[in-house]
This record gives C-alpha cells, structure tokens and sequence, in this order.
C-alpha cells in the first residue's frame, strides 16, 4: 500500500509460502494460536481496553510460540530462530480490545508492532472523515514498515476490529537487528513494491470502476483471506473498497438477489466465490 499502502502481507500467488499456505483457500495460514493457548500467562480481561503485558520469556512453550510467529513473518524470512531469539526477547506484548487504537494518525513512530493474535486495521482518513482502509493484519503480519525506519509520524493509523495482541519492539532494537541482518530489508522492500503497485491499482479503480465491481473485488479478496464466512460490518467493507456505507449496501442486496452472498448483521456467507471471481478476478493487497 503510494503513500498509506504499505504494510503487511496477503497476496495469494506471490506471497503464498511465507506465512504457510492454506491449500483450501491458496492463502497465508493465520491461525498460530488456538483460544485455549494464551499468550499471556495469567488472565487478561479485554473489557479493560489496552493492556500491556510482560512478555513471559522464561514459559519456554510461549517462547517458542512467539519464534514461530516471528520465523513466519514476511518481515523475518531468511533469519534462522536462533538469531531470531534475541530481538523476540525484547519484545513486549500488548492486549487490544476490539476498537481501540493501536497508533493513530500523526503520531511519531517509536515501536516497529507485528500482529501476534486477532486482527487490525490499519487506514488513512481524511478531514471531513472519509476513510480507505489499506490493510487488514492477522498473526505474523506487520502493522508499520516506514515508520520505525524513520521516526517520522504518517498518515495511518492501526485499530482493532477484533480483540488482537500486538507485539511492539522499540525503534532503536529494531533497527539495530535489522543492520545485523540485512535480509529484513531486502523484505521490507519486496513487500513494500507488491503493495505500491496494490495502491496504484486502487487510484485506477476509484478512477473507472463502478462501486458494485470494487465491492465485489473486495469480498473475493475477503474469501481468499478468510474463507466463505466473513465478519465485517457495511462500514469496514465501505472503508476497503472506497465508498460509502450507503453504496455499500446497495450492492450487497444485488449481491444477495444474485444469489452470490447471505448477510445478517455483522456477518457475511459468500456461497458462490467463483461467480465473485467471474465478476472481478484480481484482488486487493489487504
């Protein structure tokens, strides 16, 4: 993701053996942690918003979680984990609600944060409130690539949709292991490249296409990412393909007369993927 695109991983055919492939959905496994594995030890509780929490490097079960995140990264590829132990052991891990910020627009880059549970957002808006959402990072995917190279504030800013634990690990350490191994560069670059070209295709798309064909790129997108079974709400599909709520709305009910889709609130079945694919074949870099 020019400018606010440019972050994170979910490319099916590029990036296909970086995070693990679903052969199912030709797509980055996600699912690093199961519910009844807590990263954290003790209980955390996400009706209390932001929660920092120790990083508990002596659970040696954890430990090794967290290097298999961090080995599974788009960012890490091609460090082993042994090099990869130390800079995992300066990490601190930090419990997001569902809604609440992980940064926000403005704000200058102190933390590099890679998405170790849930799901967020990270999205540029405009002053009268107009929002494009650039990407959506699930386990092993970054949040920031630019910033903690240049301590610079930017225009995204990240937040929850689901309830997440995101990993922060201070600018300076990063920087600092990424000199020692510079193969993370070559990384950040490569990912960087595929999602400038993904933005520039959104300006074309916003240029010439109809809502309903940007709608209808946005859920294959969602079901190659996901699978059949979506939970995303008419403002969070708005915000991924440029538009509003209202047009968004509209075209889910062609969507549901086609037969292609079934929606109750919050929730999304898409039952016929390939006649989504028929309509519009490429897809986001989300």
């Amino acid at each position: 993701m020019p400018g606010p695109a440019l972050l994170g991983m979910a490319c099916p055919s590029e990036k296909a053996g970086l995070l693990g492939c679903n052969p199912a959905r030709g797509f980055p496994g996600r699912a690093v942690l199961s519910e009844d594995q807590p990263l954290f030890a003790g209980s955390l509780s996400f009706g209390e918003g932001r929660i920092k929490g120790e990083f508990m490097a002596t659970d040696s079960v954890q430990f090794s979680r967290t290097l298999d995140i961090f080995s599974r990264s788009v960012v890490f590829q091609g460090v082993s984990k042994s090099e990869l132990q130390d800079i995992a052991g300066q990490t601190s891990w930090e419990q997001v609600a569902k809604g609440e910020y992980v940064f926000k627009a403005g704000t200058p880059c102190t933390t590099f944060h890679l998405v170790l549970k849930g799901l967020i957002k990270t999205s540029v808006s405009s002053i009268s409130g107009t929002k494009i959402t650039y990407l959506l990072s699930g386990p092993g995917e970054p949040l920031n690539l630019i910033g903690p190279f240049t301590g610079k504030p930017r225009l995204l800013e990240a937040q929850a949709i689901q309830n997440s634990v995101v990993g922060s690990i201070p600018r300076q350490e990063f920087m600092a292991f990424v000199l020692d191994h510079t193969q993370v560069i070559t990384n950040v670059i490569n990912t960087l490249g595929l999602a400038i070209d993904s933005a520039n295709n959104r300006v074309i798309d916003l240029l010439e296409k109809k809502v309903d064909q940007r709608l209808y790129k946005v859920l294959y997108t969602l079901y190659l990412k996901f699978g059949p079974r979506l939970n995303f709400t008419s403002k969070e599909l708005a915000d991924l393909g440029g538009t509003t709520v209202e047009s968004t709305l509209r075209s889910m009910h062609t969507l549901r007369k086609l037969g292609l889709i079934q929606t109750r609130r919050g929730h999304i079945h898409i039952l016929k993927p390939e006649e989504l694919k028929r309509y519009e074949d490429d897809v986001l870099w989300v």
